[in-house]
């Protein structure tokens, strides 16, 4: 009951989709590969959402030991080594919109712009936030503003928190021996006087709305998924913080570690609500280890979210990667495919797990989302502990055979735990299973949906052997 290339089709509705990967056969797929680097890498245990490895056009950028930042041109041998967290724990590498400026965090963070100049990579520091701000684990840039990026970090309560930066605003001093700009912090754990934080519970990520970027989504380890709108609800408290108002919260009862929104504008059985009640898009969140991933419908005025479907890979002590990718949403013709894509950074398991998307009926044309599709297992040698994935026009497309908007090759560095690899997974090994689900599909279980308390907040609450050109490179941090 699997498709051509181990695709297992799933059951619609509203259920509870449990997936046994012991299931698997012994010939699932492998993506397509090339090795770039080879040393012995770590996962990055301080920060489940952080990325260890990003790519733009140019560069690829991951981390080695001892706190030290590689840098390789993907056209070239030109190859760099960034110093500005020696002896500290890297946590997130981001660029910004795959563009040539990028944040590192590892103690300290730091704002660079990558280029290349006479045949050699050239790294300028931008900006500096001093290791004095408690532990930050995490960049999250606004979607099109390079001047504004979310921190994650702690309090002065030892709680996680998120801080808003904005670059234009933060108080700065030189550095005293390099030409770049240094925060001046205005307290501990205040970034400036008038800082937008994001403070409840322990806050595991955030994502910014596409549909209005003053709306945004935390999930924490509390069990809560909270919607808050930017504008500033008081006046800057006693320490210089803003707090931000809460428009919604939904409360689950285990750590939520992931939250995302989709580009899809609504659920089907929702398709009657029009675009102006829908505060935002759909959206989706993580748990257990991002190995269960919950499909949600948006906010609206005056109407809780509710669950669409979950997909739960039913394994004990989960620890996966989670990321999605999907083509360009146009008017002529199907809805491109979109697959959330989950690597297990314990072992060389990867899954391509495809999401249903349709038009809506009425005008204009909306992209809605019916639930999970179907699953496709990968393997590799290696578990990968971080990656970048993009889509990319597929090599070689026949268009005979493209089936439900599958017309697209993803592409993506993957660090493992012996080497970086570069790797592609083509559009003909996600093709659709060409069957639907029934009771037979082995491996699939079903459970009815759990709906979350949901209600509002009062207005009033807040290809070479790596070398690292140090003297012993077996030190671990």
């Amino acid at each position: 009951m699997t498709g051509k290339y181990g695709a297992v089709p799933l059951p619609r509705g509203k259920v509870r989709i449990l997936y046994d990967p012991t299931t698997v056969p012994e010939e699932a797929q492998q993506p397509q590969a090339q090795q770039v680097a080879v040393f012995d890498a770590k996962p990055n245990d301080n920060s489940v959402n952080g990325s260890l490895l990003d790519v733009n056009q140019n560069f690829v950028v991951y981390a080695v030991k001892n706190g030290l930042i590689r840098i390789l041109h993907r056209q070239s041998t030109a190859r760099s080594l960034l110093r500005a967290h020696e002896g500290r724990k890297v946590t997130d590498i981001s660029f910004f919109q795959s563009g040539d400026v990028l944040g590192t965090v590892g103690g300290n963070v730091i704002i660079w712009r990558l280029f290349e100049r006479a045949q050699e990579i050239v790294a300028e520091k931008l900006l500096e936030i001093p290791d004095t701000l408690p532990f930050v684990s995490r960049i999250v840039w606004h979607p099109f503003n390079p001047n504004q990026f979310w921190l994650i970090h702690k309090n002065k309560h030892d709680t996680n928190v998120a801080t808003l930066v904005e670059t234009t605003r933060i108080t700065t001093v030189a550095h005293p021996t390099e030409p770049h700009a240094v925060c001046n912090l205005h307290g501990s754990d205040v970034i400036m006087d008038g800082a937008v934080q994001l403070s409840a519970s322990n806050l595991t990520d955030i994502g910014w709305s596409g549909k209005n970027t003053r709306n945004v989504i935390s999930s924490h380890e509390d069990g809560s998924i909270k919607l808050w709108d930017l504008k500033p609800d008081t006046t800057a408290n006693e320490d210089g913080i803003i707090l931000m108002f809460c428009k919604e919260t939904i409360q689950e009862d285990e750590p939520v570690t992931s939250c995302m929104f989709l580009p899809h504008d609504n659920v089907f059985t929702n398709y009657n609500s029009s675009p102006e009640s829908t505060i935002t898009n759909c959206f989706c969140t993580a748990s257990r280890g991002n190995s269960r991933i919950t499909i949600w419908s948006p906010f609206e005025e005056g109407k809780a979210p509710s669950k669409l479907q979950v997909f739960e890979m039913d394994v004990q002590n989960p620890d996966y990667n989670l990321s999605f990718c999907h083509g360009q949403f146009a008017l002529e013709g199907d809805p491109p495919a979109f697959f959330f894509m989950l690597s297990d950074r314990t072992s060389g398991s990867m899954y391509v797990i495809s999401l249903k998307s349709i038009w809506s009926e009425t005008e204009p044309k909306r992209p809605l989302v019916e639930g999970f599709d179907y699953v496709i297992p990968f393997i590799t040698k290696y578990p990968t502990y971080s990656w970048s994935i993009r889509a990319a026009a597929a090599e070689n497309l026949d268009e005979d055979k493209t089936v439900g908007g599958v017309d697209f090759d993803m592409r993506f560095y993957a660090m493992q735990s012996k080497m970086v690899q570069r790797m592609s997974i083509c559009y003909y090994m996600c093709l659709p299973p060409g069957k639907s689900w029934d009771a037979g599909v082995p491996g699939i279980r079903m459970e009815p949906l759990t709906e979350p308390f949901a209600g509002f907040i009062p207005d009033n609450l807040p290809d070479y052997e790596e070398e690292y050109e140090l003297d012993d490179d077996d030190d671990d941090d």
